[in-house]
């Protein structure tokens, strides 16, 4: 966690100062290569309570509202310092400001690391329980999750939920800021803006509040399917909906209309956003017997996640571009997509995962 939360500060530093285009797309590679942070704290935070022999629930509920308010505060505070310091002068380009304050941030994270943040992995007793796994299994040696049909299953889940939450970011806005013309609501980047932030307020509360006490009536792994059914209902509906609304004279702006906006989006949000806890849950659950393997699987994990997120923009973008250039399909094509994605990663593969 050290040695990434100083390249962070480091390649930080280079963004803010560069301004050739290949120096900025190596500087963002090299970022990523060195970046493990998220599955580092994952793994650091599921072992803490391991140790303390404390349900950890709460504490990933708590990791959800934190991305939750730096989601919200990231883009505003970015933007912010992107529009009134615009590069300081003639001494640093325009988008240094946001990345100088980045830097700034991993500077105290890697404080408070340093300072505070203990140590959790137990390396001598790791080595002791891998020797004892290679012993009792001396033909197979440890397990191999990628060879492991539930453990596949999880990473389709997780992959498929990813791709869904960032292709509904995506298509969402594209949708609303559309001309009537198209099919679009003709909204401004502003209510599009307040829509978010009402689902990002409504994520972090349920996470806070609900999600711990939902979680102790069912299974995970029941609550996971149960939560995918609202969304999958109303991606496809919501563009359809909203079409009927204008075609029948319903103002675009009118109750009607921000009604099935901020209804969806809290909806989407809520129950999308919390699938991260649940996911991180199975998968603890999943290496329970086998604390070692605890950290390489959220490596897989994180990665899956991340390859999903690099995919999503480029599919769900051009299906929306074939949508609303085919007036027979219509811009709600992207929409029915994401439901069929959920249909089949987020339920099928849950089903089999539990069966299996």
């Amino acid at each position: 966690l050290i040695f990434g939360v100083s390249f962070n500060i480091a390649t930080s530093f280079l963004l803010a100062c560069s301004t050739d285009y290949w120096i900025t797309v190596f500087l963002r590679i090299l970022a990523g290569l060195t970046n493990n942070n998220l599955s580092i704290l994952r793994t650091s935070l599921r072992e803490f309570f391991m140790q303390q022999g404390a349900d950890d629930t709460t504490a990933f509920s708590m990791l959800s509202v934190a991305f939750g308010a730096s989601s919200i505060a990231g883009p505003s505070v970015g933007g912010l310092l992107y529009v009134k310091l615009p590069g300081a002068g003639a001494l640093l380009p325009c988008w240094a400001p946001p990345f100088l304050l980045c830097m700034v941030l991993y500077c105290i994270s890697l404080a408070v690391v340093v300072t505070w943040l203990p140590e959790t992995a137990n390396l001598e007793h790791r080595n002791k329980q891998e020797a004892i796994i290679i012993e009792k299994n001396p033909n197979g040696g440890a397990r191999r999750l990628l060879r492991e049909t539930k453990f596949i299953l999880l990473l389709v889940m997780a992959g498929g939920h990813s791709y869904i939450f960032t292709g509904w970011e995506l298509v969402y806005p594209l949708f609303a800021r559309l001309h009537a013309e198209a099919g679009g609501e003709e909204w401004l980047t502003s209510d599009i803006g307040l829509t978010f932030l009402v689902g990002s307020i409504g994520l972090m509360s349920y996470s806070l509040l609900v999600y711990p006490k939902v979680a102790k009536l069912m299974p995970t792994i029941r609550l996971w399917i149960w939560q995918w059914v609202p969304p999958i209902v109303i991606m496809p509906l919501f563009p359809r909906l909203v079409q009927y609304a204008l075609s029948h004279g319903f103002h675009h702006k009118g109750w009607i209309i921000r009604l099935l906006n901020f209804g969806s989006q809290l909806v989407v949000s809520i129950l999308l956003g919390s699938k991260f806890i649940s996911i991180q849950l199975l998968l603890n659950s999943y290496v329970a017997g086998q604390h070692e393997l605890l950290a390489l699987a959220n490596g897989y994990l994180v990665s899956t996640q991340a390859l999903v997120r690099a995919i999503s923009p480029l599919s769900t973008g051009s299906l929306f571009t074939v949508g609303v250039h085919d007036h027979i399909i219509g811009p709600a094509l992207p929409f029915d997509h994401l439901a069929l994605a959920g249909l089949v990663c987020g339920v099928a593969c849950a089903l089999a995962f539990e069966f299996i």
